[in-house]
């Protein structure tokens, strides 16, 4: 199921994008910003209502040779006490803000094993590729965009030496160049510093990345990666994805083009909507131009992209 919120609105972005792109040849002219777990991944296999791998989930003691029980047990325990403030917006704002950070930096301490190399996660990753799911045609996205040399802005609070082993399993021709050439940055949570070196999550509080501080950190990196962008395309699972980018100047709203995904628990699901999905679902329309209902993939987002970048 997609919904779209406004056509009219909708058809007015992709002619003013279109117009940003073939009238000037600057190459950082519209930036692709994108959240990565659960976005560029499935949140849930429909066909058996299991949730899927996030960063956080793929992490695995047994990985590097260590006793992963302790890590599990205060991992479910983290999750249970502050995952419910992510998702349920009826919490106050400033709440929800403040149970994050706790549960991210809580996350990352508990994560830290002076074990950890950087061979520790691509194998962290080849245990868990069973249940890590691409969204369909995601692949295909990101081959257009690079090779349409698309500047590519992953940001997440997730792992991000996770992240970039996942992305190799794609196995795409020029990803590893485009990642070198910074024209793909991947703005995410690191356990090990630039020389191999266990963070220290207690003395970098204002480093560390999560929902509600996303609009402050990319904001920071766009500056120092890119510059004379007029245009955006964010795409995200969460209304904080799309608030990542409020404090850009953007001259115009509609040089702003959002695609959410919105996934309901398929376990938990009655009817199509309930009250509360209902409700989710309008607060998904008021922010993002597309909303993109229960496991569907990019081929939406595709099309659009050949109609802005032909």
């Amino acid at each position: 199921m997609t919904e779209i919120s406004n056509k009219s609105i909708l058809n007015k972005k992709i002619s003013s994008l279109k117009n940003i792109y073939n009238s000037n040849k600057n190459r950082n002219k519209i930036l692709y910003i994108t959240d990565f777990d659960y976005t560029i991944t499935r949140k849930y296999n429909y066909s058996t209502s299991e949730k899927l791998y996030s960063t956080y989930t793929i992490y695995n003691q047994e990985a590097f040779g260590g006793n992963q029980s302790l890590y599990l047990s205060q991992d479910k325990k983290l999750a249970e006490l502050y995952a419910k403030y992510e998702e349920d917006t009826s919490y106050d704002y400033e709440i929800r803000k403040k149970k994050s950070f706790e549960w991210y930096k809580y996350s990352l301490l508990n994560m830290s094993n002076e074990k950890i190399t950087p061979e520790s996660f691509k194998k962290m990753v080849e245990l868990s590729i069973e249940h890590i799911k691409f969204r369909s045609d995601f692949k295909k996205i990101l081959e257009f965009l690079i090779e349409k040399d698309i500047p590519i802005v992953i940001i997440s609070g997730g792992i991000k030496e996770i992240i970039v082993e996942i992305l190799k399993t794609l196995k795409i021709e020029g990803f590893n160049e485009y990642l070198k050439e910074k024209r793909i940055i991947i703005i995410a949570n690191s356990l090990l510093d630039e020389n191999c070196k266990l963070i220290n999550w207690n003395e970098k509080d204002e480093d560390i990345i999560y929902p509600f501080n996303k609009n402050i950190i990319i904001k920071k990196n766009l500056e120092k990666y890119f510059n004379g962008f007029e245009s955006i395309i964010i795409v995200g699972d969460l209304i904080s994805d799309y608030n990542s980018i409020k404090e850009i100047d953007i001259n115009k709203q509609e040089n702003v083009l959002g695609f959410g995904f919105l996934d309901y628990n398929p376990s938990k699901l009655k009817s199509d909507f309930d009250i509360k999905n209902d409700i989710t679902f309008k607060e998904y329309l008021d922010v993002f131009d597309i909303v993109l209902i229960n496991d569907q993939g990019y081929k939406n987002i595709f099309d659009i992209m050949n109609k802005i970048f032909s």
